[in-house]
């Protein structure tokens, strides 16, 4: 028998008589300098995240009392709500009534 039928013949009396275990997957790659943002905890609605917003009473304080501070704080917050915006503008009576309360 030539020397290749022997190894092919080896290759497959060897795949026959042994379970072939399944193959092994890699994990994905993980970016070990990405940087880690914590995730909000899920709320109703915008509203709902500006209402929980740890500088919500200071926000309302200021538009009760009629200051520029509260404009600019409510823009500091957009910027970390991106859709409190549309929120607001979909929901101004709500929204007004939060500041009044």
């Amino acid at each position: 028998m030539p020397a290749d039928n022997v190894v092919a013949n080896e290759n497959k009396t060897h795949s026959a008589n042994h379970h072939e275990a399944a193959p092994v997957v890699a994990p994905a790659a993980v970016d070990v300098n990405a940087e880690i943002v914590p995730q909000p905890a899920p709320v109703r609605n915008e509203l709902d995240a500006l209402r929980n917003h740890p500088r919500f009473q200071e926000l309302r304080r200021s538009f009760q009392n009629g200051l520029a501070s509260g404009q600019t704080l409510l823009r500091e917050i957009i910027q970390q709500h991106p859709g409190l915006r549309d929120a607001i503008d979909s929901n101004q009576a709500l929204f007004y009534d939060l500041m009044s309360q």
